[in-house]
């Protein structure tokens, strides 16, 4: 009797396992979802932290110690919010290149009812639009070496509000004489002049290295949607008010990005520090306390100088086309300052579109195993050839929608160097991109202000 009593509660036993097992195994039925993988079972199934995965057999459980998961959700987590913050960091710093050009390349359209009401010569109207330069010209190489020293989320914010400022007090200055006008168009230029290499020296810290190309590539192209943007824009406002309002509207914009930048910068406060593996292929060193000293070692590099030839040689055609557009398509087919959008817009459209994929195009290439050096040099050398041949053919033209559309097809293909001499800096001297940008755009800032003065 006693061994048919254990045999009964054993059979007892054995079937309430089975019941148990069986419902904690359709509870892992219902919780498990084939489309993403395992899940963490609900608390109280069984002692120990479980997830639930599909075998052979059916499902199955897997046991996992609670501090392996703890792991994974906190990985997951800060996944989540680097990408968060890098998706918002191309966004804003996008925004500002944008605004940047966009205050650079409204002088272009309002020069021309600006000197129909001061009585300003072409002579001079070359004068006030390449004055800029000096002063652009003047903070790139101190800009990126204090971005990647101390940073440039800073450099940026300062970079910001001085040329905005300038903006807004353009027409001020221009009424109160010619040398104030220079003078504020000096400071907008040394307002302007680091925000590029600050932009370029966090990308060197934030974005990893198979996407820095592609994140260059896009923010550069915020630059031709600034320009676009003024094309588009100035026209109405000056025939619906007059030119003083172009520089009061658009010296705002960056006014109002500032809060927007302050509030990123404050939830993550880590931008300027590297949360990516910086390897230097050109053996630099983290920056020094001597910017001249630094410069001078960079100067001794090949790389470097082909990197200023790159930028000075393409500056004389990207400056020129960008300060003279307007004035030629007006006085050279007889447009109206009105509908000058209609002429002016849609080379930089074009351009912006081919430098939004361009550097998706150099990244693809690069990880299929072509070598830096062959993707950054074919796009280098199409992105100039190609334009410096179809501004040979706007020269010859006839009418102005012909040269229109040679100078699109001639910008959009220059959009091509944003896989080329654009990014090139990242693969040198990774330790000291803002410095090195800073070089070679100095390069092309005085490039730029012999075309333009010519």
């Amino acid at each position: 009797r006693g061994m048919a009593g254990m045999a009964g509660m054993a059979g007892t036993m054995a079937a309430t396992r089975m019941m148990h097992d069986d419902v904690r195994m359709r509870r892992c039925e219902v919780a498990f979802m084939p489309s993403s993988g395992c899940m963490l079972s609900q608390p109280g199934w069984v002692r120990a932290p479980t997830v639930c995965s599909k075998g052979n057999g059916g499902f199955r459980e897997v046991r996992r110690s609670s501090k392996s998961v703890l792991r994974m959700q906190v990985k997951e987590r800060a996944d989540e919010t680097i990408r968060l913050k890098n998706s918002l960091f191309v966004v804003l710093t996008s925004l500002a290149i944008s605004i940047c050009y966009a205050d650079r390349a409204n002088i272009a359209d309002a020069i021309l009812p600006m000197s129909a009401e001061l009585g300003f010569a072409r002579s001079v109207e070359g004068i006030v639009l390449s004055s800029f330069f000096i002063g652009y010209a003047s903070t790139q190489i101190a800009g990126g070496w204090l971005s990647d020293k101390f940073g440039g989320k800073n450099v940026l914010s300062v970079a910001v509000f001085l040329w905005s400022v300038a903006t807004v007090f353009t027409p001020v200055f221009a009424r109160s004489g010619l040398y104030n006008l220079i003078l504020i168009r000096i400071l907008m230029g040394v307002g302007e002049g680091p925000a590029f290499p600050a932009i370029h020296s966090m990308i060197s810290r934030t974005i990893p290295n198979e996407r820095k190309t592609t994140v260059v590539a896009i923010v550069t192209a915020a630059s031709y949607v600034g320009s676009l943007l003024a094309f588009a824009v100035c026209p109405a406002i000056m025939a619906s008010s007059s030119w003083d309002s172009v520089f009061y509207s658009f010296g705002s914009l960056g006014l109002v990005w500032l809060p927007l930048w302050f509030l990123y910068t404050r939830f993550f406060p880590s931008l300027d520090k590297s949360t990516v593996a910086i390897t230097d292929v050109s053996g630099n060193t983290a920056p020094g306390n001597n910017v001249l000293e630094l410069t001078r070692s960079l100067l001794f590099k090949k790389e470097v100088w082909a990197i200023i030839v790159a930028q000075y040689t393409q500056s004389w055609g990207l400056y020129g086309v960008m300060n003279w557009l307007p004035a030629y398509i007006n006085e050279e087919f007889h447009v109206k300052v009105e509908d000058l959008a209609g002429f002016t817009v849609l080379p930089y459209l074009l351009q912006g579109g081919v430098g939004l994929v361009s550097g998706v195009i150099a990244d693809s290439l690069i990880s299929k195993g072509i070598r830096v050096k062959v993707v950054r040099q074919a796009m280098q050398g199409i992105g100039m050839l190609g334009p410096g041949l179809l501004l040979c053919f706007a020269a010859g033209s006839h009418s102005a929608q012909e040269a229109t559309l040679f100078l699109a097809g001639g910008l959009g293909l220059s959009a091509l160097t944003l896989g080329g001499v654009s990014a090139n800096h990242l693969d040198i001297a990774k330790k000291n991109s803002g410095l090195v940008f800073g070089i070679g755009n100095t390069a092309g800032t005085l490039g730029g202000f012999v075309s333009v003065a010519l």
